[in-house]
């Protein structure tokens, strides 16, 4: 439940814009309609906060660039002079509600000037300033710094103008803020090779009590960027830049940054949480579980700084866990892709999320806050010229809340955890990032149920650690990289409940390394190779049918061990035969883990980009391995049965903008079976639908976003029987919004709605030893569906700003607003096999008051 919002950062970013965003590209004449907005920018822009005049200007010259964009929406200038308006202008006038919608509307309308025009000079450098006064929470620096290292590497260097100056000057600030001083130093002294006489240069250089000597040894290779500067190039699956070409993204995907997960309303500043409102995802629950286009959530692995995380949740129960393990405070990015993905990801059947976590600090900043739940803080530092670190520490209890929500009697120990992640990121060589990342989360609870022919306590715990070393390097030009990593997770868990009393540990180690590369302007190639090798240890007991009363049936374990091992490889090729269109063909192949078979998967895919439009389609095959680390009761009334092999096809539109729109059709083919659970095996699956997502984000008014899917899920079964899969979600519906309300509050709301999931019915609970529950009966599979799924959750925020880059606020968030305990399955009590509903781990209304202090 933490929150993150910036307003500091925005009274740099406002009076650096001032100052520094004046410059024009020269061209031809400008258009009469286009230099009267340019007017209104230069007129606003002199204003000040407060003053009426200025700010009516502001509005003029904004409504005049949004109907330049509209009539024609390749047009650069007016997208760039759009972004100016609101960051010169508007911004003065904001609250801190809507400094947020500003400087996101603003990113936007740049990033689709440069989608049209890549080296447009005002718009790069709108851009990097955009990102380089931006909090260091958020993590954008390496952002900043890599366009401004862009525009250094493609402005001209014999007609130079006094505006060609400022990339060295800001890079250089970059530089001095992150403690690199001997990088700022040699940045500014580029720049006097430029322009000699340039006072910001100068200045930088006597303030550090440099000779005011310039270097024009970069000068020598006038076709590339400079030899020894960090390239311009971020890696795969992210976006790449190569030094005179930017690849599109091919594939329908959605990134999530810091920001996107902390200002949900009701997402408990859950990563997953977040994502489970992204089109794709099937809501068939509110706790910890991915469960994208109607599959399995081990389908969908998290790979974490290279990675995949053996559990990603806390308190588990038998539904899986309640809350995530990725702290969104360190996240710098989460790549999300709900089908179709890229050949570089294999041993997945539905999707993948790959988290990067944050690098190298530009500043030092620390963050503190609390509430009813939890406490917890971070620190980024930069040490020294080639080193930066990070830090962050949280602890949870829910022992007030449980009091509360007057369920503190059926807990015998409250849900608490501790958790703490740390990084130190390490730069050797221009264009060389060594990092290290350390993650360890430790959770117990305890809880009275009825379940599965018992009543009693249910009991959790688990500790687990994820260690990542990872390297990359890009060659000076951006055309070339490498990038690696070595990690290792483990995972210590248990649970008991009846006769169940199950302790497992996984371990897993690794490594990867990927190559990427532009062979020519238009063609990238992309390569790699992976290893993983998993270990299980399991001790305890089992049941060996569904009932977990006491004398049921069961199994003991004596730390039985298993062994599997992961291997692949692919090839990758993307290529542009002419602007606006792009091909990717890609062969995976993988030896899986827990099966004796190797697949061999090709995957391509397509897209046509025209203005704001862009039409896709793809497909191809993926295969994952029937090794699973989540337990499941043997449950005859499921479908049994572990896919190992799913056929893709998805096709799509989407439009960039303002008010922007998604949607994609999909058909999933589950085949290759492995025997598995106790249920009528299942030999082939269907899954087709559509996932559509309207966004929109003016400045200074109500934003936010709505998801729909549309899911059909049928498997056939041994004998022929087609019944709806486990997960047949027919409709699933998410609505976000938030709204600034005068200079310092911001409301937000979310809405969710699901059709109830399928469910087999007990019939006849049947006869057990004397006062328990014997092995149900069950009626026809699937048969039945849960009720639908409701809940709406609320968000009121208060800003204080306290001077500086200081910020305090407080907020109230309200979970589950109209106190429904929505059921995410039945099961069946103890001696007379009665119905009992298993709710959402947001059973009751919830409110929670909480506070954060932030400072860089």
């Amino acid at each position: 439940m933490r929150r993150l919002i910036w307003l500091g950062g925005a009274a740099a970013l406002s009076a650096g814009a001032a100052a520094n965003l004046t410059a024009q590209v020269a061209g031809g004449a400008e258009p009469q309609a286009l230099a009267a907005a340019h007017a209104a920018l230069e007129q606003c822009a002199a204003g000040s906060a407060g003053d009426a005049a200025a700010k009516r200007v502001a509005d003029e010259a904004e409504a005049s660039f949004r109907s330049l964009v509209r009539d024609d929406d390749r047009n650069v200038a007016a997208r760039v002079g759009l972004a100016q308006v609101l960051v010169r202008c508007q911004l003065h006038h904001a609250g801190v509600p809507t400094v947020m919608a500003l400087i996101a509307d603003a990113e936007a309308q740049l990033q689709a000037a440069l989608a049209v025009e890549p080296e447009h000079w005002n718009a790069r450098f709108t851009l990097a300033m955009l990102l380089k006064n931006m909090p260091a929470m958020l993590g954008r620096g390496p952002d900043a710094t890599r366009e401004f290292e862009r525009l250094i590497a493609h402005q001209p260097r014999d007609d130079v103008a006094p505006q060609h100056a400022l990339p060295f000057v800001h890079l250089g600030d970059l530089h001095t803020a992150s403690g690199r001083s001997a990088a700022a130093v040699q940045t500014w002294r580029r720049g006097l090779a430029l322009l000699p006489t340039h006072p910001e240069l100068r200045a930088r250089l006597e303030a550090a009590g440099a000779p005011l000597v310039p270097d024009s040894s970069w000068l020598s290779t006038p076709d590339a960027a400079a030899s020894d500067l960090a390239p311009v190039y971020a890696f795969a699956p992210l976006r790449a830049e190569a030094a005179n070409h930017q690849f599109q993204e091919v594939r329908a995907s959605t990134t999530l940054r810091r920001m996107d997960v902390y200002t949900m309303p009701g997402g408990t500043a859950e990563m997953l949480q977040a994502l489970q409102a992204m089109p794709g995802a099937t809501r068939a629950g509110d706790g910890a579980e991915l469960y994208i286009r109607g599959g399995d959530p081990a389908e969908t692995p998290i790979f974490f700084d290279g990675g995949r995380l053996a559990f990603t949740g806390r308190w588990e129960s038998l539904q899986g866990a309640s809350m995530g393990v990725v702290d969104a405070t360190i996240l710098r990015r989460a790549y999300f892709s709900s089908g179709g993905f890229s050949a570089r990801y294999g041993n997945a059947l539905s999707g993948i999320v790959d988290v990067e976590t944050e690098g190298r600090p530009a500043a030092t900043s620390v963050r503190a806050g609390a509430n009813m739940v939890q406490a917890g803080g971070s620190v980024r530092t930069a040490m020294g010229d080639k080193t930066g670190a990070w830090a962050t520490l949280g602890a949870t209890d829910t022992r007030l809340l449980n009091r509360m929500t007057g369920e503190a009697a059926r807990y015998t120990r409250a849900p608490q955890s501790v958790q703490g992640v740390a990084g130190v990121t390490f730069d050797p060589l221009p264009g060389v990032e060594l990092r290290t990342t350390v993650l360890s989360v430790a959770d117990r609870y305890g809880r009275l149920v009825e379940m599965h022919g018992h009543a009693g306590e249910f009991a959790s715990s688990s500790i687990m650690q994820h260690a990542a070393l990872s390297a990359r390097a890009v060659s000076p030009d951006g055309r070339r990289g490498i990038s690696a990593a070595l990690t290792a997770s483990r995972r210590d868990g248990g649970m008991s409940f009846g006769v169940l009393d199950r302790q497992r540990e996984d371990v897993a180690g690794g490594g990867r390394v990927d190559l990427d590369a532009v062979a020519f302007r238009s063609t990238r190639v992309r390569a790699g190779v992976e290893l993983t090798r998993f270990t299980a240890s399991t001790s305890g007991a089992v049941p060996t049918t569904a009932s977990l009363a006491p004398g049921a049936p069961s199994m003991a374990l004596a730390a039985e061990q298993e062994d599997a091992l992961h291997a692949g490889a692919y090839l990758e090729t993307e290529h542009e035969p002419f602007p606006g269109l792009a091909l990717v063909a890609g062969l995976r192949v993988d030896a899986l883990p827990g099966d004796d078979m190797t697949a061999a998967d090709p995957r391509v895919a397509l897209a046509w980009t025209s203005g704001d439009w862009t039409l896709r389609a793809g497909g191809g095959v993926f295969h994952q391995g029937s090794w699973r680390a989540r337990y499941r009761v043997p449950d005859a009334g499921q479908p049994g049965g572990t896919p190992r092999r799913a056929e893709h096809l998805v096709a799509g539109v989407e439009r960039g903008g303002m008010l922007s729109l998604r949607a994609e059709a999909y058909v999933k083919q589950y085949s290759e079976y492995a025997a598995t659970g106790a249920g009528p095996q299942a030999v082939a699956g269907t899954n087709t639908g559509l996932d559509a997502m309207a966004r929109w984000s003016p400045a200074g008014g109500l934003n936010g976003w709505v998801s729909y899917s549309l899911l059909r899920g049928r498997v056939e079964l041994e004998g022929g029987d087609v019944v709806p899969s486990t997960l047949d979600v027919t409709h699933s519906f998410t609505s976000v919004a938030r709204m600034p309300v005068g200079e310092s509050w911001e409301v937000g709301a979310t809405a969710r709605y699901a059709t109830g999931k399928p469910f087999t019915p007990v019939v006849h609970a049947g006869s057990g030893v004397a006062g328990t529950a014997g092995v149900p009966t069950y009626g026809e599979i699937n048969g039945d569906r849960l009720p639908d799924y409701r809940r709406l959750d609320a968000r009121v925020t208060r800003y204080f700003n306290i001077g500086g880059r200081r910020l305090a606020l407080g907020y109230v968030e309200m979970l589950n607003l109209l106190d429904r305990a929505n059921v995410m399955s039945y099961t069946w009590g103890p001696d007379d096999g009665r119905r009992v509903p298993v709710n959402s781990v947001f059973g009751h209304r919830v409110f929670v008051l909480g506070a954060e202090f932030q400072f860089q």
